[in-house]
């Protein structure tokens, strides 16, 4: 069964890195609200689950951005 919940938690997080244009709406984003709106709008999650890794794969794409182009400059 964990085998399972991790095959899904694993698709629902390559498909919220394949919306077009997320890295655009991450870099200019003022904060990870905004993301958060255009990944939950692209994604439609039915479920509350659904939502909240759409929250939190947004977030944590917008921090890993914004991370990398910190140690860029």
């Amino acid at each position: 069964m964990a085998n399972l919940q991790n095959n899904i938690y694993i698709e629902y997080e390559q498909k919220v890195a394949e919306i077009k244009g997320l890295e655009d709406k991450i870099s200019e984003s003022e904060d990870v609200a905004e993301v958060k709106r255009f990944v939950n709008y692209n994604m439609k999650p039915k479920l509350q689950h659904e939502k909240e890794w759409c929250d939190f794969f947004a977030e944590q794409m917008y921090n890993n951005y914004w991370e990398n182009y910190l140690w860029r400059n």
